[in-house]
């Protein structure tokens, strides 16, 4: 994970998602739902980082993760912005924006 310590991290069933000491997000395991983020469905046995305004960025929205929750398909995010970003069965930064809420 870049060579950086740890924050916080969420397992899934068959996958698991972590955010590193520079708020950064990185997912591996299984992903045949793109539930990594990080714009396939190709699985990876090492950290990866996500998807992000076009390139793999390990960002939400361009901003930092604070939070990070993962399950059967999923994950979800919480950035900087307090916007709550999900990826059900899809890469999160294919979301369109009105799909991001407050919380």
């Amino acid at each position: 994970m870049g060579g950086l310590g740890v924050k916080s991290v969420c397992t899934g069933s068959d996958h698991t998602c972590a955010i590193n000491n520079e708020d950064t997000v990185y997912c591996w395991g299984y992903n045949g739902s793109g539930q990594l983020g990080n714009n396939t469905t190709t699985q990876s046995k090492i950290p990866t980082l996500i998807y992000d305004n076009g390139e793999l960025s390990g960002t939400l929205g361009g901003l930092d993760a604070i939070s990070i929750s993962v399950g059967y398909e999923y994950s979800c995010a919480i950035n900087s912005d307090i916007n709550f970003i999900a990826g059900v069965q899809t890469p999160m930064v294919n979301l369109e924006m009105e799909q991001q809420q407050k919380v």
